[in-house]
């Protein structure tokens, strides 16, 4: 397991390093209760029902809630010695999993760590977009930019007469210029605000 001594955690808004099973991150620090309420209150009105039960489905309540924002912490707060010492993310959240006292073999914990729970990674984007209001403010123009230029393109009626061609291939070509400077903003801003888990991008849109 990785571990890290105390100078490794003096960046780290929340020193996690001496939590025992019996002591809640919560309730050490009540900031975090707070920042995290209507999450929490979420997840506790997202619990398994009894069906869900009965079929065994695997779900992120599998996961205690306390678990999931130290989990969502020590893999995204930039300061983390997780995400200052193990630049691979994917072996990064092994290492937190390890951390926490959550088996990386899990069903549920393999789910979490391939970003396959809806609730999870909306708990990861809450706690980065408030970390990184201003730079996550600029990601979400550039997205909107993208997505607008990119639906035109598609969307776009072509002139079919010669001189309609090549003004729509002079065109198409401008604009492919811009989205590539669009797109080089957004993987720099993702590459900010993820800490390398670009996957996370993919949900950006459904998070309001």
């Amino acid at each position: 397991m990785v571990t890290y001594d105390s100078r490794q955690w003096e960046k780290c808004k929340w020193d996690l390093s001496n939590l025992s099973d019996k002591l809640s991150c919560l309730e050490k620090f009540p900031e975090l209760r707070e920042k995290f309420a209507k999450i929490e209150t979420a997840y506790y009105k997202g619990a398994s029902n009894s069906e869900d039960e009965k079929l065994k489905l695997v779900t992120h309540n599998d996961i205690p809630f306390e678990k999931i924002v130290r989990y969502v912490i020590l893999v995204y707060h930039r300061y983390s010695p997780y995400a200052i010492h193990q630049q691979d993310i994917i072996a990064r959240k092994f290492d937190v999993c390890e951390f926490i006292g959550l088996n990386p073999k899990g069903a549920a914990v393999k789910k979490m760590i391939a970003n396959q729970f809806e609730f999870i990674n909306s708990t990861a984007l809450f706690f980065l977009k408030h970390e990184s209001n201003m730079v996550w403010l600029e990601l979400q123009t550039y997205l909107e930019a993208y997505y607008q230029i990119m639906g035109a393109l598609v969307d776009g009626r072509e002139d079919t007469s010669s001189k309609g061609v090549v003004d729509n291939a002079k065109t198409k070509l401008a604009v492919v210029k811009d989205v590539k400077n669009i797109k080089s903003e957004i993987d720099s801003l993702s590459a900010q605000i993820f800490g390398g888990d670009n996957n996370l991008l993919n949900y950006v849109e459904r998070y309001k």
